[in-house]
């Protein structure tokens, strides 16, 4: 089953939500997170690229070339990021961040291949289908829980988020063919 109409411009990001929400504007000089070590420095650096990208993807669409080289960025920087905490990860982390990885990888690989935003979002459309765009959303979640429980970014993160305001998340959810 395939998922329509969604804002694509930001889905490639969005499937890591949970984990750049756990970033921190300022960096850790230890090098080693109190109890998760190398894996909680690159899920750090996964969340500071996510939140930058989150932040460049804030683009009008109407700019095609504009918003094709921000996701052509992203999609360069994809295995740069994710790969070393993959490595770092144990079987259960590694698989989940290579589904969100390779997700996102899918969607911007078809950045090049679209001459307009249209057309990519209707080649996004017809590539990504719900499973799975739940399956990447479901284990950027895992990987959001455990960074919070492990990584002291995240927690100081959540610490700071918890003292102020609330600001409206925005959550992908896939429409329904029919529904």
């Amino acid at each position: 089953m395939k998922a329509s109409c969604r804002s694509i411009a930001v889905l490639a990001a969005a499937l890591s939500l949970g984990i750049a929400g756990c970033s921190s504007d300022e960096g850790t000089d230890n090098g080693a997170e109190a109890s998760g070590g190398d894996l909680c420095t690159h899920l750090e650096d996964i969340s500071t690229f996510e939140m930058n990208s989150q932040t460049s993807a804030q683009i009008d669409p109407a700019d095609w070339p504009g918003m094709q080289a921000v996701l052509q960025e992203y999609g360069d920087g994809l295995s740069e990021h994710y790969d070393p905490a993959i490595a770092a990860a144990d079987p259960d982390i590694a698989a989940d961040l290579t589904t969100v990885r390779d997700a996102s990888a899918q969607v911007t690989n078809l950045v090049t291949e679209a001459s307009t935003f249209e057309e990519y979002q209707q080649k996004t459309e017809a590539t990504i289908d719900v499973d799975s765009f739940t399956a990447a959303r479901d284990a950027s979640a895992r990987i959001d829980t455990y960074a919070q429980s492990n990584c002291e970014f995240a927690k100081q993160m959540q610490e700071q988020q918890q003292e102020q305001p609330q600001q409206p998340q925005l959550e992908e959810v896939p429409a329904q063919p029919g529904g």
